[in-house]
């Protein structure tokens, strides 16, 4: 039975696909048609992982014009490498030779015969593939090859591997442990490499490893790594007693980790310990700025000062950009306009700082300057750009233009073998290995070929491939495929039942994964609205949904219908977009730090001073793509100005509590 996903692509597609080998080019299927092997592939496929091979002669046959076959064929060696004679498997790797399966099956190749002691083929095909790839298991078992085959002399060739892969800041590749005692029992690794190492693992902060390396040396480097780990765990208390025999190293690294969480208390002890760390001026300098910037960030008033009196040399973009926010935030526009003025050329041109600077000129009188800055900044399509609208009463500047793609350059683009087997491996269900493919065959591309791709990546549905080839080529204008509607009716449906506008769960999606059902973030979020599993697992639970664990996120109605209630509640707790927006990206537990302490605030004004960067630049770029999302939608446009109403005082807000 076909599966349900696959069908219902097919008719939708079925006019760009083209079925090509290697060295033949098929007609096109016909518009219900599934390319000839699909269906062998897909019920071979977990035979062939197992090391089975079920197919007749017949279905050989034709599997032979399937862009996957050789995926089958390497599936099927490299689940029986200990039983293949390495002439056949060289042989198919060579027909095959820069396809991604045939580079797993290598890959997995040398590894065989590393682990089975075949010293001196895997020496032939590290040298042939691997010697200038920098792949750390295979460097670390070639020196283990090179160890192998020597007794107890070092040759020049393999002194200099050992030691570019000993002189690391980081643990090596577990393949390199058994080498690496060998050198070090008999001296090859030397107090010379080891010293090194040791430096190497401390400039990195990696006191794990440094504490490994000072145990091979002795008692003094072991002492010094146990000062920077007192440093690491309890900067405070250190700092506070003086920090005696602590190098001016240490105590800069322990001020800087304490400004992170208490900026006052680093800023007060690094005026005492001042006087005797050591610092060298540049050092200090560059301290203060950390310490300032840190300080500005947690909203404390003394940051005016500190940033205000950090010398030249430190005052950089993001030291300006904070003092400007400090200035913002008590309502000193005077010295906004001043703090601009500073900026380099290119800082005061961007879009965010042209519109601060407008606000602070109207704000300290000189209306028709600030008028003249928001004039050109309210035709563009952007943020900044439609909040500067709103201020002149202006109508939004949407002008969309669809990029204009002819049938034959997408045609030309579906009959790239490469596509061929992205489009393929899409529709085995294979989708990450679909997306590597779709990346290979754009770089294989000419540049005009670019509108083509996007143009096709967005027909099937590839839409994080589209917009990033999209804005690669600069095409802003393209709003019908840089702001797709899939899963439109799954997103209307999850945010009606959770009182939310169906433009606004619409941005949050695009913004979170570019609409990628297999996005997983650096946290562990997944899926289209990207959620983390403990999240997830809370939302099923209150809303009474089957929870499956991951499996439930990956799907992406399941992953709609969650991220839209937790989207609703946290407008249910914030009562106001930004801060639910900022809520979703940074956790709920945030917001309260970040609210101001007195009166309202002007809710453009909060946004722009977030602490978090990524955060900041998130909220925006939500409330840009839901104005662009109302009018896809074909919705009545809401200005951003009547969305963001002032945001409250701490003691105010309705504080989420389901965290």
């Amino acid at each position: 039975m076909p599966h349900a996903r696959r069908s219902q692509r097919c008719a939708a597609w079925a006019a760009l696909v083209v079925v090509v080998t290697t060295g033949a080019i098929l007609a096109p299927a016909s518009s219900n048609a599934e390319p000839p092997g699909r269906a062998i592939f897909e019920r071979a496929w977990p035979e062939a992982l197992d090391g089975r091979w079920p197919l007749s002669a017949d279905e050989e046959r034709t599997l032979q014009t399937y862009p996957l076959a050789a995926d089958l064929r390497a599936a099927w060696y490299s689940a029986r490498l200990d039983q293949t004679k390495p002439e056949a498997l060289e042989q198919f790797m060579a027909a095959h030779d820069g396809l991604p399966p045939i580079r797993r099956l290598r890959y997995r190749y040398a590894i065989h015969l590393a682990t089975t002691k075949q010293w001196a083929a895997y020496r032939r095909l590290y040298a042939q593939h691997y010697a200038a790839a920098g792949v750390a298991a295979l460097d670390c078992l070639e020196l283990k090859a090179q160890l192998a085959g020597q007794g107890s002399q070092r040759d020049r060739a393999t002194i200099a591997l050992a030691e570019k892969l000993w002189r690391v800041p980081s643990s090596q590749h577990r393949y390199c442990d058994a080498s690496f005692d060998v050198l070090l029992d008999d001296g090859t690794l030397g107090a010379r490499a080891r010293r090194d190492r040791l430096e190497l693992a401390i400039d990195a902060r990696n006191f794990s490893l440094a504490a490994y390396v000072a145990d091979l040396i002795g008692p003094g480097p072991q002492g010094a790594v146990a000062r920077w780990r007192r440093m690491q765990r309890d900067p405070a208390g250190v700092l506070g007693a003086g920090a005696k025999n602590y190098s001016a190293e240490q105590i800069d690294y322990g001020l800087r980790r304490l400004a992170l969480r208490d900026p006052l208390l680093a800023g007060q002890l690094w005026q005492q310990l001042k006087p005797n760390a050591g610092l060298e001026d540049e050092s200090s300098a560059a301290l203060e700025r950390h310490i300032a910037l840190a300080t500005a960030q947690d909203y404390h008033l003394e940051a005016r000062d500190l940033l205000a009196n950090l010398p030249d040399s430190v005052a950089d973009t993001r030291a300006l950009e904070w003092r400007a926010r400090a200035a913002m935030r008590v309502g000193d526009w005077s010295d906004v306009v001043r703090t601009v003025a500073r900026m380099s050329a290119e800082d005061q041109a961007s879009e965010r700082w042209r519109y601060w600077e407008a606000v602070a000129l109207i704000k300290t009188g000189q209306v028709d300057a600030g008028r003249g800055l928001l004039e050109p900044l309210a035709q563009e399509r952007s943020y900044h750009g439609f909040l500067a609208a709103d201020r002149l009463g202006q109508s939004y500047s949407l002008q969309p233009q669809t990029l204009a793609v002819s049938a034959d350059a997408l045609a030309t683009i579906s009959a790239r073998f490469e596509v061929q087997r992205a489009v393929e491996l899409d529709a085995v269900d294979q989708r990450a290995r679909a997306q590597s493919e779709w990346q290979r065959a754009v770089r294989s591309m000419a540049v005009a070929d670019y509108p083509a791709a996007a143009a096709f990546a967005h027909e099937r549905g590839w839409h994080a491939a589209a917009i990033r080839q999209l804005a690669e080529l600069e095409a802003w204008d393209d709003l019908d495929r840089r702001y797709p509607l899939p899963h439109a009716a799954e997103i209307t449906a999850g945010a009606q039942g959770a009182g939310i506008e169906t433009s606004w769960a619409m941005a949050i999606a695009r913004s979170e994964s570019l609409f990628d059902p297999d996005a997983r973030s650096g946290a562990g979020a997944i899926g289209l609205m990207q959620l983390l599993p403990g999240t997830a697992k809370r939302v099923a639970k209150r809303t009474s949904r089957r929870w499956r664990g991951q499996q439930s996120l990956r799907e992406p109605a399941e992953n709609i219908a969650l991220g839209t209630h937790y989207l609703g509640e946290l407008a249910q707790d914030f009562d106001h977009p930004a801060l639910a927006t900022a809520a979703y990206n940074a956790g709920p537990e945030r917001i309260p730090g970040w609210l101001p302490s007195e009166d309202p605030m002007p809710a453009d004004l909060w946004v722009e001073t977030i602490a978090y960067d990524e955060t900041r630049a998130y909220v925006q770029r939500v409330l840009a793509a839901e104005v662009i999302y109302r009018h896809r939608l074909g919705l009545a446009t809401v200005r951003l100005s009547e969305r963001l109403p002032p945001v409250a005082p701490e003691s105010n807000p309705r504080v989420a509590t389901r965290l």
